[in-house]
């Protein structure tokens, strides 16, 4: 029973500091006990209301739950106690890019992309607000970015392919073949691979169609 009460107790942040019940608001939410970590913000908010974590905590619950709307306040107010967090910058983008505001998600992510330059999320969701804004050629880089950092993630292949082909850029034959070639032992799971630009020909238009309207993934 003591056991019990000392659990419920620390739950509820009891005899914690702030930053204390924050830390164990993050690891309840990890091992998504999600109304325990949500309960256990919003108690801290009360004695330190200019808490940056919990309110970002409290944001990604919101974002998880598709509320974006709660979510942009919780992320407004995470962002006006640490202006420079880039987990705040990354998630918060994400709510503006879901709620079609596309141009304010990319100024979250360049400012997130200055302290997390090799993040693969940041990117992929650079690319994604680019290509949503129209802006192909730079959407083709900031998936250019995802691949130096995961070669092989299907969701950004298809993604760069869809804006190579939209924007009709020039491709080095070495380079396109390597994408398929790619493409084909991630996706397909094939061993086939393409070794020059005839094989090459014959197949490209299939795998373009493949990726068009692709343009998304779980970054």
């Amino acid at each position: 029973l003591a056991a019990g009460r000392r659990d419920r107790a620390a739950a509820a942040g009891v005899g914690m500091t702030p930053q204390e019940a924050f830390a164990k608001a993050a690891d309840l939410l990890k091992r998504r006990q999600v109304a325990e970590a949500e309960n256990l913000c919003r108690t801290i908010l009360k004695t330190a209301p200019t808490h940056g974590g919990a309110h970002y905590l409290l944001g990604v619950i919101a974002l998880q739950r598709g509320q974006y709307a709660a979510a942009e306040d919780a992320f407004l107010a995470s962002l006006k106690a640490n202006p420079n967090m880039p987990q705040t910058l990354r998630d918060y983008g994400m709510t503006l890019g879901n709620l079609g505001r596309f141009a304010e998600a990319l100024e979250c992510f360049d400012r997130a992309a200055v302290f997390l330059p090799d993040h693969p999320a940041v990117h992929g969701n650079r690319g994604i607000a680019l290509a949503e804004l129209q802006r192909f050629a730079e959407a083709v880089d900031a998936f250019a970015e995802v691949l130096r950092l995961r070669p092989n993630d299907i969701d950004t292949l298809a993604n760069r392919g869809t804006m190579l082909s939209v924007i009709e850029k020039i491709i080095p034959d070495s380079e396109m073949i390597k994408i398929l070639n790619q493409y084909e032992a991630s996706v397909c799971k094939s061993n086939v691979q393409y070794n020059n630009i005839t094989e090459l020909l014959s197949i490209t238009m299939e795998i373009l169609s493949r990726y068009q309207g692709v343009i998304g993934g779980n970054y």
